[in-house]
């Protein structure tokens, strides 16, 4: 509840106070403040977490992620900030799946494609879904309903099977 949450940001806080300058904790508390749709101070402390570490890659991928999909959306520096996620750690699908969502919101669909579908090949199986419906939609962009048909066949979360 909002006392838990109440907790965690004094946690935080006092954390940051006593350890110095730190960019998890900076990171962490803006998660939190995007759960409160505080979007503008989530915004600030990540732009502090990369001040404090520039190749931050959560941070990075977190904060392209927000300045691609909230008002006001700054597109091409998102499109920059996932790039340079990838930089930090080319194994995460997550850095991918944000480019490749924000690169198929700017409509550079085949690029779009690239980094999905290799996100794909570093996800779960639970968790594939979610980049199938944006490989389905990519792929009906470009007009291929083959590709567009198989993707949205798997785009439906998979349920535990008794």
């Amino acid at each position: 509840g909002v006392e838990e949450k109440e907790s965690v940001f004094q946690y935080l806080s006092e954390s940051m106070q006593a350890k110095g300058p730190d960019p998890t904790l900076y990171f962490t508390r803006s998660i939190l403040a995007v759960i409160e749709e505080r979007i503008e101070d989530a915004k600030k402390d990540l732009e502090t977490a990369l001040e404090l570490k520039p190749d931050h890659g959560s941070s990075l991928n977190n904060l392209a992620w927000l300045l691609a999909t909230r008002e006001p959306k700054d597109i091409q520096r998102a499109k920059l900030l996932a790039k340079k996620a990838i930089e930090t750690n080319e194994q995460i699908a997550t850095y991918r799946d944000t480019l490749g969502a924000i690169l198929l919101e700017s409509n550079e669909i085949p690029e779009a494609i690239e980094q999905l579908e290799s996100a794909l090949a570093r996800t779960s199986m639970r968790e594939r879904y979610k980049l199938h419906q944006k490989l389905a939609r990519a792929y009906g962009m470009l007009g291929n309903e083959r590709l567009a048909k198989l993707h949205q066949d798997k785009s439906e979360p998979v349920t535990e099977q008794r």
